[in-house]
């Protein structure tokens, strides 16, 4: 990592974020559809080979996220290959992940909005309050009488 990456990962994680730079997938595959494309990161492993635990973790997260990762090796490559309309299924799965986020964003937002809201009423109250002490001091001692009207 060069001194200006240094730099923004530390930027980053002084904000909450954990910055990862290993354990990415060795391919990235898109295909455009209609709708957005569908993307899915597979991992390529021969032999007994392994997956590193920066490249679970990163599993992890990427699916966490709604995308699709797959790890492939050598006698698993036929049935990833009948799998060509099972994707798609995954893609439609991805998008109910991400309908789930927008509801949730959107549920953040409302909930927010709601806090600020009892916030203002909280300090209107509190003026309204004042208010009538102020009127309260401000008050004659006797009612006006009825001849006076």
């Amino acid at each position: 990592m060069n001194d200006f990456e240094e730099t923004v990962k530390k930027a980053l994680a002084k904000n909450g974020y954990e910055v990862l730079n290993k354990g990415w997938p060795d391919l990235l595959a898109f295909k455009d559809t209609p709708e957005k494309g569908l993307a899915l990161f597979i991992e390529c492993k021969q032999g007994s080979d392994q997956l590193s635990p920066e490249q679970e973790k990163l599993h992890r997260i990427l699916k966490r996220l709604g995308i699709p990762v797959y790890t492939l090796r050598p006698e698993t490559l036929k049935e990833f290959k009948q799998k060509g309309t099972a994707l798609l299924d995954e893609r439609s799965l991805c998008k109910l992940r991400e309908d789930a986020r927008v509801v949730s964003c959107q549920l953040d937002v409302l909930k927010w909005e709601l806090e600020s809201k009892a916030a203002q009423i909280k300090a209107l109250e509190g003026r309204l309050d004042s208010m009538l002490v102020l009127l309260e001091r401000q008050k004659p001692d006797d009612p006006p009488s009825a001849s006076a009207q």
